[in-house]
Formats: C-alpha cells, sequence, structure tokens
C-alpha cells in the first residue's frame, strides 16, 4: 500500500539543497465503508406490517435514531456505504421504493459512494411471496423486470451492483430456471445501467471451515467468465460467528483467489463475535491487519455497528448507546493513525528527495525558507514512483 514519491527542487534551474519538504494525507490507502439498514435511516417506515420485529428490537433506542444517521449516513470516516436492507427482491417490491430514493440522495449528498446489495440472491425468502407460486417461465420474467427496473432506477446513483448474492449458499431460484438465469441477470445490468460496475458478493467462503464452498466459488466465476461476463469485482463476506479460520487460514485462500480469479477484492460485512471486547477488537485488528496487506483487497465494510439493531450484541462496533467498543477504536487507530502518512524530509545537495508514504492523496508543501509551493498530489501506483518537479522561482 505504499508507493514513492521523488520531489525534484530548483530555482532559476539550479538545485536547491536543504528545502523543507512537507506531506499530509487526505486519504486513506484503502477505502472504509459500513453496511447500514435503509429501515433506521428512514424510521417513520419501521410502522409497516413488515418492519414490525425491526420495530420493536429498536424501540428502547428509538431516540438515538438521528445519531445512527450521523453515525453511518453523516460520517466522514465512512468513504462508501451499501444498505442491508431495503433493496434485495422482497424489501424493494414491499417497502424500499418508498424510500429509496430520497436515501440514494442524501447519501450522495453526504459525499458517499454507493455499493447496492444486492440484485439477485437466489432463494425465494429474499423474493416476493408471489414468486413461490410462478411457473419457471413467469419467474425468469419477473426476475429479469426486477433487475432491469431497480438497475435502472438508480443507473448513475449506484457506483457498483452485487448484482449476484450468496450463490453458494442458495440455489432455489436457478435451480428452478435454470443456471442461465445466473449471467443473464447481468446482461440484464449491462444494459439498462452501462458503466454500472459488476459485481459479485460471496456470503462466507472466505470464513468456512471447509474449502468446497471457495472451491465452488472459483469454479462459478471461471463459469461466468466462460460465458462472457467481465465483472469488475469479487465481494466477499466477513461476517464471523464463528472463529473457525484464522488469519493465516484465509491468507492462503486469498492466494488462492488472487492466483485463479485475479480480481479486485471488496470485504464485505466484516464482524466478529466474542464476549470479552479485547479478544473481539484483537481479531479485527487481525484481519484488517490482512487485508491491508493483500493488493488485491480494494476496500472493506464494516458490518452494522450498532449493538440495538442485531440480533447478536457481541458482533456490534458500538453499543446501545452508539459509544464505540473496544472493536471500533481499534479500527479508528488503524485508519487515522498507522495507516496515515504525515511527514517532512529535506533535499538533499542535488535538491532531491524520495519519500515512501501509503498510497492516497496528500497536500504537499516545499519550501526554501523564503519561497513556498504547494500542489495537491495522487499516489495511486505502488509500482512506479511518481516524479515532481518543483521551481521555486516561479510563482
Amino acid at each position: 500500500r505504499k508507493g514513492r514519491l521523488q520531489v525534484t527542487v530548483q530555482a532559476n534551474e539550479k538545485p536547491v539543497p536543504n528545502a523543507a519538504i512537507t506531506l499530509r494525507q487526505k486519504s486513506t490507502p484503502l477505502p472504509i465503508g459500513v453496511e447500514a439498514s435503509a429501515a433506521l435511516l428512514n424510521p417513520d417506515i419501521l410502522s409497516r406490517r413488515e418492519l414490525s420485529d425491526l420495530q420493536k428490537q429498536i424501540a428502547p433506542c428509538k431516540d438515538l435514531l438521528p445519531d445512527y444517521k450521523k453515525l453511518t449516513l453523516n460520517n466522514s470516516f465512512f468513504s462508501f456505504i451499501s444498505f442491508y436492507d431495503g433493496f434485495h427482491w422482497r424489501d424493494h417490491e414491499t417497502w424500499g421504493k418508498q424510500i429509496d430514493e430520497k436515501l440514494l440522495d442524501d447519501a450522495r449528498s453526504a459525499g458517499k459512494e454507493i455499493r447496492g446489495h444486492a440484485l439477485f440472491a437466489p432463494a425465494f425468502m429474499f423474493a416476493p411471496p408471489k414468486c413461490r407460486s410462478l411457473n419457471r417461465d413467469k419467474l425468469w420474467d419477473a426476475l429479469m423486470k426486477h433487475v432491469e427496473n431497480l438497475s435502472k432506477r438508480h443507473a448513475g446513483k449506484i457506483k457498483s451492483w452485487e448484482v449476484l448474492h450468496a450463490a453458494i449458499e442458495y440455489n432455489e431460484i436457478y435451480n428452478f430456471i435454470g443456471v442461465a438465469s445466473i449471467p443473464e441477470v447481468f446482461r440484464v445490468v449491462q444494459k439498462s445501467a452501462p458503466g454500472t460496475g459488476l459485481l459479485i458478493s460471496d456470503l462466507n467462503s472466505l470464513g468456512e471451515i471447509s474449502d468446497i464452498p471457495m472451491t465452488d466459488l472459483i469454479e462459478l466465476l471461471e463459469w461466468l467468465k466462460i460465458e462472457g461476463i467481465a465483472l469488475n469485482g469479487l465481494v466477499l463476506g466477513v461476517n464471523l460467528k464463528r472463529l473457525d479460520v484464522a488469519p493465516q487460514s484465509m491468507e492462503k485462500r486469498l492466494d488462492r483467489l488472487a492466483g485463479k480469479v485475479g480480481l479486485p477484492i471488496h470485504i464485505r460485512n466484516l464482524a466478529v463475535n466474542d464476549e470479552n471486547p479485547e479478544v473481539q477488537a484483537d481479531m479485527i485488528r487481525d484481519y484488517l491487519l490482512l487485508f491491508f496487506s493483500r493488493r488485491e483487497v480494494a476496500s472493506i465494510s464494516l458490518g452494522e455497528l450498532w449493538e440495538a439493531a442485531l440480533l447478536n450484541p457481541n458482533m456490534a462496533f458500538y453499543d446501545k448507546k452508539l459509544q464505540p467498543k473496544k472493536a471500533m477504536q481499534t479500527v479508528q487507530k488503524l485508519v487515522t493513525e498507522d495507516w496515515i502518512s504525515n511527514l517532512e524530509s529535506k533535499t538533499d545537495e542535488t535538491g532531491q528527495a524520495e519519500i515512501t508514504p501509503f498510497l492516497g492523496q496528500f497536500d504537499l508543501e516545499v519550501t526554501d525558507g523564503k519561497n513556498t509551493w504547494k500542489q495537491q498530489v495522487l499516489l495511486d501506483n505502488p509500482d512506479s514512483a511518481l516524479r515532481i518537479l518543483v521551481d521555486l522561482s516561479k510563482k
């Protein structure tokens, strides 16, 4: 995650030795996002019958819902957001379509990129109840119309879609209407929302005890490639209700994916279940360090933050009062301190200096004590140096 910045300083075509260089990082080298509840961000919708259980669960903490919005949607710590409810087929048809457009507008106004979750999860529990009584052809048509309508509805707002979610764990629908439905949903999105990133989302192959789900996932990805589907990334869920797979084992699976697939990887819904907050924080730190060390990992999203919104409170990053737990403090330290380069250097006698900061966007300042030069620079390539020539004799 580091790059090389080579600065040459001159004035009147002569090198300037001992010039002071200050580098201040403005963005993280690894984007961090959050999985949030669309319903909790629009609490008026909680009165719907379909959300009665969530309404009862959240009732003791309902006065904190405005703070939940500040913590997720309006929190500059997170560069992107994904909603784990409201956009699945069943959710969207029953209540999500009443709030989705305003929700996305609010997210964009808050400066968030949006990753859509998810267009096709091939289990009937994610589909409208009427789908169970449809024949094969009508269910195929209903699915494709849903994918077309939703991707077109939010074209230009949702940067990328998890077009297919949990196809290793669930297979009811594509077993019924045919596996040809899998590549077809990607083609529908390509046509309905050109330019939208096409992602495939896996539930937990990275964290399963057995290697079989990972093997199945690789076979699915290879088959989609044969079918002519050009994916833009792979989303891997890491929501660990049991700590069965250590970071070392995950690293081997990531090696295998990198060798076989070669897609950018997005870690989704990261959370660890442990009663001991210290152990939870340590495990979160270990997994984050693993993902940070992997060049193919393009982003990480944390799972639902709020204890009040979860059935298992041990997986939360914030308690019921929305106070950060040890795990969240660990995440914050890594992102805002350990993974940030705020550096100072001086040029040598030839007027040159080389700095190796983390990747990201920086404010660069160079001065010889009399003249000062400032510029924003983007360091985004770990394989080649970014060379900058500074002429202090020019204003």
